[in-house]
């Protein structure tokens, strides 16, 4: 299994970034966690849009979803020109719903809604979405194949769902929206670098990433704040890195 990062950001990207979206391959098949702003070209960059084989969307909020929306005419146009035969499957919390009946396209998109604990399988891989707290209905996900196990985060306050979804992970990808002391007044739903350090060694995951930094982060600031708690090997994603798994 190989993970690509092809945005890293939240919730706004950096001149020349993008936000939170990655690449999972197994075999021929091409699933993306997330849609963030201007993951598409850095897409385009590996292989052609329109064969993502599925979405999954962590939860509705815009710097997640925003570049499924022009994504939609990439796989409209494949399945015109005869290259695709099968809508693109997107998988979704069911709420907010007023955000949800925007993702539609012609025929181009086929939504399907996450369910907390039910797996579902896109080719070889089996996923299984664990409901977290954020302010919008939101899932971390575990993905498995005979590779191993990865956890993607999504955007996540510290809660059993992510203890769960992260335990024994292989890679753990993990949003660290703050540094410890420097969480604005009032806003939850977002881990510190440290806590995303705590939940992987309680988790016991083999590696951890983090992603959805603000773009003023200093990211070697967050990865030893991270480290600080993990004790393991932390990366900070950056667009265009990948990982292996198995």
């Amino acid at each position: 299994m190989r993970i690509t990062c092809l945005g890293c950001w939240g919730p706004y990207p950096p001149p020349g970034g993008a936000c939170s979206c990655y690449l999972v391959e197994e075999g021929d098949c091409r699933l993306l966690l997330d849609c963030g702003t201007g993951a598409l070209p850095n897409l385009g960059r590996m292989l052609e849009p329109g064969t993502v084989r599925a979405v999954l969307l962590t939860h509705l909020h815009g710097d997640h979803i925003s570049d499924l929306l022009a994504l939609r005419y990439a796989v409209a146009e494949a399945m015109d020109r005869g290259g695709r035969r099968e809508s693109l499957p997107v998988f979704s919390p069911a709420e907010p719903a007023e955000v949800r009946r925007i993702l539609p396209y012609r025929d181009a998109v086929r939504l399907h809604e996450l369910v907390e604990g039910k797996p579902l399988g896109v080719g070889p891989l089996l996923i299984t979405p664990y409901r977290v707290e954020h302010p919008v209905p939101a899932y971390a996900v575990r993905i498995s194949s005979s590779s191993g196990s990865m956890c993607y985060s999504g955007d996540a306050e510290l809660c059993e769902g992510l203890l769960q979804a992260a335990s024994g992970a292989d890679l753990f990808i993990c949003e660290a929206t703050w540094r410890e002391g420097r969480v604005p007044a009032g806003r939850r739903g977002h881990l510190t670098a440290r806590q995303a350090g705590e939940v992987a060694a309680r988790a016991r995951v083999a590696r951890l990433v983090l992603t959805h930094l603000h773009p003023s982060a200093d990211p070697e600031a967050f990865r030893e704040e991270a480290s600080s708690a993990f004790g393991g090997n932390v990366e900070v994603a950056r667009e265009g890195e990948s990982w292996e798994v198995g």
